[in-house]
């Protein structure tokens, strides 16, 4: 078995059409079930002058009633797990855990401070109880593989 195809990409945040200020990015949240494995990403693009306000990956049971998971929260403004800053352009921030123990849903909290940001983030859950068998269930619209 190839493992790169034994996984599922969600799409958290879509192409944003603009530039995000004082909000939240608006986000999907990732069902967990079936799979023992997720990492979520946060790519930022041009962030603007100031530190974001929070991001931070969130779980629920029911899809509705979110809360922070330890451990999953970034916070200073240094080192790994920290909050992206000003300067932070261009680079990738992940959050990588085992489902195990895990609430059903998953959903990332991006929250930007008063200048504009670009962002886009997925999840990939890996380690599932039954292997996806096509494209879609794999999370993409097209893959060309090579044996």
């Amino acid at each position: 078995m190839i493992h790169q195809l034994a996984q599922k990409t969600v799409w958290i945040t879509n192409v944003p059409a603009a530039s995000i200020t004082s909000a939240s990015f608006t986000t999907a949240s990732v069902d967990l079930r079936g799979w023992g494995h997720c990492s979520i990403y946060f790519k930022l693009g041009a962030i603007g002058a100031a530190a974001m306000i929070a991001l931070k990956v969130q779980e629920a049971d029911d899809d509705s009633t979110y809360t922070d998971v330890p451990g999953l929260v970034t916070a200073g403004a240094a080192g790994e797990g920290r909050i992206p800053q000003a300067t932070d352009d261009d680079l990738l921030f992940a959050f990588h855990f085992p489902t195990q123990g895990r609430k059903r849903y998953v959903d990332l909290v991006a929250t930007v401070g008063a200048a504009a940001t670009w962002a886009i983030a997925f999840a990939v859950l890996s380690r599932g109880k039954e292997a996806p068998n096509s494209s879609a269930e794999r999370g993409v619209d097209s893959a060309l593989h090579l044996p």
